[in-house]
């Protein structure tokens, strides 16, 4: 999990572990939670738990930009069963966002939180970078 204000390298960070994802893992896959939203908007019915487990069933999957999109009980379920998908199968996920583990607690269910902040997992919370944007980098 890596969280930390916009513009500050986070999206970055993960495309620099390309060359190492390539030569780790057969299979990984990107999406950004906007996306992963959209490719599964119109297909929310009795297949979706298939067609989601289909787009996150590589070897090692990014998840960017969570809570960028804001928060609805649909996208909170979609993150839940991704969160529980990776898990279950005991494959890695990277999650980046812009929201911190205070905010996690405050806006998603206990179980999102717990989930993604466990001490299992490696937490990285950047509270003092400043958005390379405004620098124009």
């Amino acid at each position: 999990m890596i969280c930390g204000g916009a513009g500050i390298s986070k999206t970055h960070t993960c495309a620099s572990l390309t060359e190492w994802i390539l030569k780790r893992f057969n299979t990984s896959r990107y999406w950004n939670e906007l996306k992963i939203h959209e490719a599964l908007k119109n297909s929310w019915d009795s297949t979706s738990g298939d067609i989601l487990k289909y787009l996150i069933d590589d070897e090692l999957v990014i998840f960017d930009d969570v809570g960028s999109g804001g928060l609805s009980d649909w996208k909170e379920k979609i993150l839940m069963e991704i969160i529980d998908q990776r898990y279950n199968s005991m494959l890695p996920t990277i999650f980046t966002s812009n929201l911190f583990k205070s905010d996690f607690e405050k806006e998603y269910h206990p179980r999102i939180a717990s989930r993604l902040f466990a001490t299992e997992n490696t937490i990285i919370e950047i509270f003092d970078a400043v958005d390379q944007r405004t620098l124009g980098r």
